[in-house]
């Protein structure tokens, strides 16, 4: 799952916004003007440790609330599911999303089984070796085929 705008998507804080604005120049004047942000600005120091600690958040929320096997980098959550749970898995990271008003890619994307994943593997290099054994523990955890 992808969110889309993500750092758009979390507001300032009132006392913060007062204090936050960004420095552009005037498209016809050419002089510079300091505008007012209502979102996280995209690249600010601060912003980024804000949108990690919510990003970690709504991890927190699907691993410990819904039980999901999911991963968080940044803006993405990929998760693992048993093939006969994959629906209800992306059915419930997708009502969470919806819930706490989180807009995400809807767009349909193709699941790939973790059994696909290793075949892939098969003539890689040893450097590999080592993940590729996690994603045996992993298949092997939700009760699929070693």
């Amino acid at each position: 799952m992808d969110l889309k705008s993500a750092y758009k998507q979390f507001g300032v804080r009132g006392e913060d916004r007062e204090r936050v604005r960004v420095a552009t120049c005037h498209p016809t004047t050419e002089q510079f003007i300091l505008l007012m942000v209502n979102t996280l600005p995209f690249g600010a120091t601060g912003s980024v440790s804000g949108f990690l600690r919510a990003s970690m958040f709504l991890w927190f929320l699907g691993t410990v609330g819904l039980k999901l096997a999911w991963t968080s980098f940044y803006d993405d959550y990929t998760m693992v599911s048993r093939a006969d749970c994959a629906n209800n898995a992306a059915w419930s990271a997708e009502c969470l999303l919806d819930l706490l008003g989180i807009v995400f890619a809807k767009e349909a994307k193709r699941p790939l089984a973790l059994t696909k994943c290793l075949a892939l593997w098969e003539s890689s290099s040893t450097a590999l070796a080592f993940v590729r054994s996690l994603f045996q523990f992993a298949i092997r955890s939700l009760g699929g085929a070693s």
